[in-house]
């Protein structure tokens, strides 16, 4: 849903690591996440976001950015 909003901001931090998995499709995040039911933002792969929205996503894009650049 929101993976090509995601995959749009990649350019505009480049500090920030982006990678999509795709239910169905990708299955290799699942040894590292368990098993997934509902879409998730997982940041520098400990900080999880569930309430996710394009507002929220660009907030924590720019949070993880400045973490990046101290």
């Amino acid at each position: 849903m929101f993976g090509g909003f995601v995959e749009s901001l990649a350019p505009d931090f480049p500090n920030v690591e982006v990678r999509t998995y795709v239910a169905g499709k990708d299955d290799d995040y699942i040894p590292k996440y368990g098993m997934v039911t509902k879409s998730m933002l997982i940041l520098n792969e400990s900080k999880v976001i569930t309430d996710i929205s394009k507002m929220s996503i660009r907030k924590a894009f720019m949070k993880l950015s400045k973490e990046g650049q101290q």
